[in-house]
């Protein structure tokens, strides 16, 4: 019996230590699993993140596109529509872009517009303008374009109220027409944005789910094209220096009078949508003309007068960060609902608002 009970307590320890050694192997191996299955859905729904759009206070905007940085969110669009309309696409596969009716507006300084013909070749283009600011004209004119002079002020920006206040003569009715307005040099992406193609553009503009606006730059790594309004209105700018090409000497200074971008909009009677309004940069887009003629016309001139204070100055980036907003359809009550469920999607810090900012740009407009 003695010897029985000593093999029978000898044997029970070893036993025991089998089985714990046992379970902290399978422990390892669960915790492993589950590291490598985090790691893996992370890597699938990746794309799928939507980003939280915080503004920076002194950002550098040396491309345009800085005004605002992401922070990763774990919210992700309920839907391919929400996911278009997070960067403000809207494409209509029934839509054939080679018959929308196109009128086009572009501001000249000294590039070279060899390129426009080929651009706009195969596209129903129903009259063209160039409008020269600089005091060299081009010698020869695209297909079907005709020539416009007026003083070197507001850069391409004052083109645009310009044109929008001396050319959209108020009518009763409209062909609706879409309207793109160009530059004389190409523009190319810039951080974190992806170049349109022009097809695509007047797609998103003339689509009849759209907003009406199509932007040349869709933002990509998660950006959206909206902005919070409120901290948006709180913009302004201490100075730009234009770098490449002759830029014309300017003795009116940079800084406007007015406090931000807000004061500015409030002083030509306009406002943004709220919460979010869309945000353009680079001067380039399409819109019909029923969103332009939806503005009265006081303003546009109200804008142009305003854009005519000097060359480079700080009321034409307030108006740059306008267009979009001013000329969309606004979002309606569903979209919003969808920001809404996604309350990571979109947010603004006043705290936190862009107010003073250096920047230095590649661009002579």
């Amino acid at each position: 019996m003695a010897r029985l009970s000593f093999k029978t307590n000898r044997a029970v320890p070893d036993a025991a230590a089998d089985i714990s050694a046992g379970k902290k192997k399978a422990y390892r191996l669960i915790v492993a699993l589950a590291i490598v299955a985090t790691i893996v859905h992370g890597l699938i729904s990746q794309r799928n993140l939507i980003t939280v759009v915080y503004p920076v206070e002194d950002a550098t905007l040396t491309d345009g596109s800085a005004d605002f940085v992401m922070v990763p969110s774990t919210a992700a669009p309920e839907s391919l529509n929400f996911a278009e309309l997070w960067v403000g696409s809207s494409l209509d596969p029934s839509l054939d872009p080679q018959k929308v009716p196109l009128s086009v507006v572009l501001t000249h300084c000294h590039g070279d517009i060899d390129w426009v013909d080929s651009y706009l070749a195969g596209f129903n283009v129903q009259s063209g303008t160039i409008v020269s600011k600089c005091g060299k004209p081009p010698i020869k004119l695209p297909k079907a374009f005709t020539l416009l002079e007026l003083p070197n002020v507001g850069g391409c920006d004052h083109t645009m109220a310009y044109w929008m206040a001396e050319r959209m003569v108020p009518r009763k009715q409209y062909n609706d027409e879409t309207i793109l307005f160009l530059k004389d040099r190409k523009t190319g992406a810039q951080r974190r944005t992806r170049t349109r193609n022009l097809a695509e553009m007047l797609n998103i503009a003339a689509s009849g789910s759209s907003k009406g606006f199509a932007c040349q730059l869709e933002p990509t790594h998660g950006l959206s094209m909206y902005h919070s309004t409120e901290v948006l209105s709180s913009f302004r700018i201490k100075n730009h220096k234009r770098i490449g090409g002759s830029v014309v000497s300017d003795a009116a200074p940079f800084r406007s009078n007015y406090s931000n971008l807000g004061e500015w909009l409030s002083a030509l009677n306009l406002s943004l949508p709220a919460p979010y309004t869309a945000v353009c940069l680079s001067g380039v887009y399409a819109v019909l003309e029923s969103r332009i003629a939806a503005v009265p016309r006081d303003v546009w001139m109200g804008m142009a007068q305003s854009l005519s204070r000097g060359n480079n100055i700080e009321e034409g980036h307030f108006a740059e960060r306008t267009w979009a907003g001013v000329l969309s359809q606004p979002l309606t009550q569903r979209e919003l609902e969808l920001f809404r469920r996604n309350p990571h999607s979109i947010r603004g810090r006043s705290s936190l608002g862009l107010t003073e900012t250096n920047t230095s740009t590649t661009s002579t407009w």
